[in-house]
């Protein structure tokens, strides 16, 4: 029994090690995107090609493979007609005797393809978008992504890509940069010490800053829904006791009366206080709603910067007019002691 068993563990044993192996399955990578011609998608649209062909290189035996994989994600646009004139010339040389194919490489293929719709002056174009750029509305994720892909192309050297890099930034978040203790000196992660660079540190304090500003707006709308329903419970059980309606006593100024006296306008203070002004969260001022708004202004499509700025020029507008108002209350009660 034993020998028997012996001897059926080595045959699957044996068969287990003459067994092919399995293929390695290909990673999933998607098909390129079709492409029309575009002169700014050209080096995107190689791009998704030569990566797809290189997870897939077992199904692409020859050049003539690729050149025909690749002509079937080219349509509309500019690039059909080329497309056309491509295939009439692979069809006219697979005629022949013996069969030919129009282009000796892929390599050649490709080359004809970049003279005929890639940009003549990449590095131009890349320099023109590069000094458009600016942060503004996007996170600085976004930003940073955008800037890392015309980087290369402008052939700038890593001093001068600091220098962009911190020129295209909101002024906010660079003055939290030049708050460090120890400035960044690249624009990429230090691999061998592990520092931040440019990229990082902007990031992160980028991420912050709009962490703090949503937990900022959370907690405002929670004190606020909290200060209104305290005030109507407030209201509500003093204005009813046991079924009866409270009226409030009738101070008089000279003390006479059941109490001391009061100011009359005591209670338009507390009334404010319970409900503050309504407030146009398009211009930013009060007394109106954002539907009644006649102003052109639009707060919500500034800027940080440009928010700041405003914000500070109505901050001082009312202080003046505050200041004005009260040196005129401070000459009519002048004038009544006067007389």
């Amino acid at each position: 029994m034993t020998t028997r068993l012996q001897t059926l563990t080595q045959v699957v044993q044996q068969g287990l090690a003459q067994a092919p192996a399995r293929p390695a399955r290909a990673p999933k990578v998607a098909v390129p995107n079709v492409y029309d011609g575009a002169m700014d998608k050209a080096e995107d649209f190689i791009r998704e090609v030569q990566l797809y062909i290189n997870t897939h290189a077992a199904e692409f035996p020859s050049h003539e493979e690729v050149v025909y994989f690749m002509l079937s994600y080219m349509g509309g646009g500019t690039v059909q007609n080329w497309k056309n004139n491509v295939l009439e010339a692979c069809s006219v040389a697979a005629g022949q005797t013996p069969p030919t194919f129009p282009y000796a490489s892929w390599e050649a293929f490709k080359n004809e393809f970049q003279e005929q719709f890639g940009d003549p002056n990449p590095v131009a174009m890349a320099i023109a978008k590069m000094e458009a750029l600016q942060q503004g509305t996007d996170t600085c994720d976004k930003f940073t992504i955008k800037f890392q892909a015309l980087a290369p192309r402008t052939h700038y050297n890593d001093a001068a890509l600091i220098e962009l890099y911190k020129k295209k930034l909101n002024r906010c978040l660079l003055e939290k940069l030049y708050s460090l203790p120890n400035m960044p000196d690249t624009l990429q992660r230090n691999q061998a010490t592990g520092d931040k660079g440019w990229y990082q540190w902007a990031m992160q304090l980028d991420r912050q800053w709009r962490e703090f500003g949503v937990q900022k707006r959370v907690d405002g709308e929670t004190r606020k829904a909290t200060g209104g329903a305290r005030g109507s419970a407030k209201t509500g059980s003093g204005q009813q006791e046991q079924g009866r309606t409270w009226n409030a006593p009738n101070y008089n100024r000279t003390g006479q009366g059941m109490g001391q006296g009061k100011d009359p306008n005591a209670m338009d203070v507390d009334q404010t206080r319970r409900h503050p002004p309504v407030k146009c969260f398009k211009c930013g001022k009060e007394g109106h709603y954002a539907a009644q708004c006649r102003s052109r202004l639009d707060i919500r499509a500034m800027t940080y910067d440009q928010m700041r700025e405003y914000f500070e020029e109505e901050s001082a507008r009312k202080k003046d007019e505050e200041e004005i108002k009260k040196r005129q209350e401070e000459a009519k009660d002048f004038s009544q002691e006067s007389e």
